[in-house]
């Protein structure tokens, strides 16, 4: 908890810009940030990303995950996943404005123990689709996006008793992040 207090005490003392909407940080060439959402339980999924401008309104990302999830319900196999991600994507700002669209493949190494006793291994692809705005702080660089995401699994290397491939799932995502 204190490394999470840290962090967000360094990001707020970042120098300050202005900051009324997407134009005045259209030439931030980096950019990091920090899932602050998603480590609470029932997630538990540590994510960091890293943005460059990779064109006009377009950044690419690249980052890294670790999720340590527990599943319950019928549209996934029920048990405990412990998953490390390198996360690859691009987000996209629309019509100059803070909103974006984003599509991060999760290439992922999984460790799955299911409830029936049996652990399954080996490496699956998620896909995550992102839909978000960015809200700047007055006069600086630092920002939190809220984001609804869409993501389901297209690859796994290994097999489980239930297929759970293409199966959707919509979560809500908080993000806090600066600009370079």
């Amino acid at each position: 908890m204190k490394w999470r207090q840290l962090l967000f005490c360094t990001i707020l003392t970042q120098v300050s810009i202005p900051a009324a909407d997407y134009t005045d940080h259209r030439d931030q060439r980096f950019g990091v940030e920090l899932n602050i959402l998603w480590p609470l339980p029932p997630f538990s999924t540590y994510e960091i990303k890293f943005r460059g401008k990779v064109g006009s309104g377009i950044e690419g990302v690249v980052g890294y995950a670790r999720q340590l999830w527990t599943y319950k319900g019928k549209r996934h196999n029920p048990g405990h996943m412990d998953s490390h991600a390198l996360l690859l994507g691009t987000r996209s700002y629309l019509f100059g404005t803070n909103t974006s669209v984003e599509y991060t493949a999760w290439l992922c190494h999984d460790v799955f123990h299911h409830d029936n006793g049996q652990t399954y291994r080996g490496f699956s692809l998620n896909n995550e689709f992102y839909l978000g705005y960015s809200y700047y702080f007055p006069h600086s660089r630092v920002y939190v996006l809220p984001q609804v995401n869409a993501s389901f699994w297209s690859y796994k290397s290994y097999s489980m008793p239930l297929n759970d491939l293409y199966v959707f799932d919509s979560f809500p995502k908080l993000s806090v992040g600066t600009d370079f």
